[in-house]
């Protein structure tokens, strides 16, 4: 399929999704069918694959192209990978400008001194003549990835669907985002936990075995029993936010009710409108949101942590 801009407009107006957005995906999306081609070794992560799982991923926007490399790598190796993608030509309706042409890494010359580096980059693309720049596409390194990584089928937005030779293993990427919550609780992290267990199946003990992993950096692995009993809205991250003018459940009636591009005004999370098509998939309450986790935690296995 050769994708055109009466595409992207005739998509937006049958989903609801933003025109722009649903430019930013195609051409990201085109990217990933360049990098299936290419094969390098970089595996994806991130809501690109968390997209894959469910039955209607359209619905959950994505973020930034997430990568993470396999094996010791240095600039030279990311420049030549990402120059082959932009270089392969497919018949998709989309050309990249060569990375040849504007080649550059942030960090590059301080971020691989680091035990877990993240350098990122721009691209740019055209649909037809509609020109379109993917703004700081990440590629990090050194994490454990165990399980290991793996193939995804990938279904795109427009045209046939394709394999990723690596992609982020799902109990991985559950794993990540337990973690997440643990150390940092976010909404979104929470949301995509639901609605991956919502329609999918797991292993429970490799997830568990891959948090626990990522909690020797210090982290109270006891905090996770605040997901089972509903009580995360006393992790202390709430109130460092704005000095703890507002409690957890008023942040999340504030994520979950808010204009589309309004998350930066309370604690720099996106807010719902932004990352997920159709809230009244979403319960309305605080309290109800944190039972049905429990609820989804608990059918897949995970069981309270002793003391």
């Amino acid at each position: 399929m050769k994708i055109s801009e009466a595409d992207i407009a005739a998509f937006a107006e049958r989903t609801g999704v933003a025109r722009t957005d649903v430019l930013r995906i195609a051409v990201e999306e085109a990217f990933l069918r360049r990098a299936a081609v290419v094969n390098g070794p970089f595996m994806l992560k991130g809501s690109y694959v968390t997209r894959q799982q469910l039955a209607e991923g359209w619905r959950r926007m994505p973020g930034d192209l997430d990568w993470v490399g396999l094996g010791p790598l240095d600039a030279l190796a990311l420049t030549q990978w990402v120059t082959a993608v932009t270089e392969t030509e497919l018949d998709d309706g989309v050309r990249f400008r060569s990375f040849s042409e504007n080649a550059f890494w942030r960090s590059i010359d301080y971020a691989m001194d680091d035990d877990f580096p993240t350098v990122n980059t721009d691209l740019v693309a055209w649909v037809g003549e509609q020109l379109h720049e993917i703004n700081g596409m990440d590629v990090s390194f050194g994490l454990t990835l165990q399980p290991p990584p793996r193939p995804l089928a990938y279904q795109p937005a427009f045209g046939p669907s394709f394999v990723l030779p690596s992609s982020c293993a799902l109990e991985l990427q559950l794993a990540w985002k337990l973690h997440q919550c643990l150390v940092r609780p976010r909404f979104k992290d929470m949301l995509d936990l639901m609605l991956v267990l919502r329609e999918n199946e797991v292993q429970s003990v490799l997830i568990w075995n891959a948090m626990e992993d990522e909690c020797r950096d210090g982290t109270p692995i006891a905090r996770f029993n605040w997901l089972l009993d509903c009580t995360i809205g006393q992790h202390p991250h709430w109130r460092s936010i704005g000095r703890g003018a507002h409690s957890a459940a008023e942040y999340f009636w504030i994520w979950r009710n808010s204009p589309k591009g309004k998350g930066d005004n309370y604690h720099a999370e996106l807010v719902l409108s932004d990352i997920f098509i159709d809230s009244g998939n979403v319960p309305s309450t605080f309290d109800g949101f944190l039972a049905e986790l429990a609820a989804l935690l608990k059918r897949a296995g995970f069981l309270t942590v002793r003391a």
